[in-house]
């Protein structure tokens, strides 16, 4: 196949990914593409910056591929950039222009503040759905939390019959069978204490004990939920991520407190990119719809904004009931 024949298969893949994609992202990242080398297994696109060949590789890839090979199976693409030395990507027939003069070092440039971004983020539920509306939490949060635990929050939620909320739900004390009853997810449709709580998984052959997390978990790692436990003892215990241990006191009934946040802020880039690439592509859709500086989301460099910037000891949040 010729190149030019190629960069007719690949301005059919474009058109279809111009109609799947945001248009800023399309525009941005894909639109001057073109195809500069056909090897037998990879296709190699040149992109305008280097800069747009990691987001690609990191973000698109499997949209653009699983598109692109709906027309050439078997054939990966490799994003690819022209050196420095022939510029950026840039049609050289004109000089480029001159950079922008940098910051002198004693220069004071703010950090970017998450509150500043979530407060871009606070438009009307009644017209563009929030927690109220359920339209972004429903969407992405269900699906990075999966789920289970997604259920165990609108439990917990629901519980709420406060008139004026606070920024987390009263706690509460659980039993992981009541919450798997009211869940009922497991086989067959029965409870499913594991999928709340996790359980340690040994390999028969190796004897290596795995832990296979929960709900619990989910909520904790992202902390959209604060979990504590107790087992007879005087004082609660906060929930550990990543294997729970009770050495030593088998055969004591474990009870749980748990509360959640009542309000689901914006997800982290870091959050993001562990859903699919189909939400991913769907979640910076709506951030564009509901003009959210994506610069600014994208340089958020926490791992969660869920529970405050700052999030305090859950003992000294919500009061203590025994």
């Amino acid at each position: 196949m010729t190149l030019i024949e190629a960069n007719k298969v690949w301005a059919s893949t474009l058109n279809e990914l111009s109609m799947q994609l945001p248009r800023a992202t399309f525009d941005a990242r894909l639109r001057n593409t073109t195809i500069i080398a056909d090897n037998d297994d990879t296709w190699s696109v040149l992109c305008q910056h280097q800069h747009d060949v990691a987001w690609l590789d990191m973000r698109l890839r499997p949209v653009v591929e699983r598109t692109f090979q709906r027309r050439q199976p078997g054939i990966t693409l490799a994003f690819v950039t022209l050196p420095d030395g022939n510029g950026n990507g840039h049609n050289h027939t004109e000089p480029d222009p001159e950079p922008e003069p940098c910051p002198e070092p004693d220069q004071n440039i703010p950090a970017i503040d998450p509150d500043q971004v979530l407060a871009v983020a606070e438009f009307d539920p009644a017209t563009a759905g929030w927690w109220q509306a359920g339209h972004y939490a429903t969407w992405y949060w269900a699906a990075l939390l999966g789920p289970i635990a997604w259920r165990v929050y609108e439990l917990i939620v629901a519980e709420d019959k406060r008139r004026v909320k606070g920024d987390w739900t009263p706690p509460r004390r659980y039993s992981v069978s009541e919450l798997a009853r009211a869940i009922a997810a497991g086989r067959d449709g029965r409870p499913n204490r594991n999928q709340i709580r996790g359980r340690w998984r040994t390999n028969r052959e190796t004897g290596e004990r795995t832990w296979h997390p929960g709900a619990f978990d989910a909520l904790t790692e992202h902390n959209v939920g604060h979990v504590e436990w107790h087992d007879g003892s005087l004082t609660w215990r906060p929930w550990i991520c990543g294997g729970f241990e009770r050495k030593g006191r088998a055969g004591l009934r474990v009870v749980y407190r748990l509360s959640v946040v009542t309000a689901l802020p914006l997800l982290t880039p870091a959050q993001v990119a562990i859903l699919t690439s189909e939400h991913q592509v769907s979640h910076e859709r709506y951030l564009v719809e509901r003009g959210i500086d994506l610069e600014a989301w994208e340089a958020i460099p926490i791992p969660t904004l869920a529970g405050g910037t700052n999030v305090q000891n859950f003992t000294q949040l919500v009061p203590t009931h025994h």
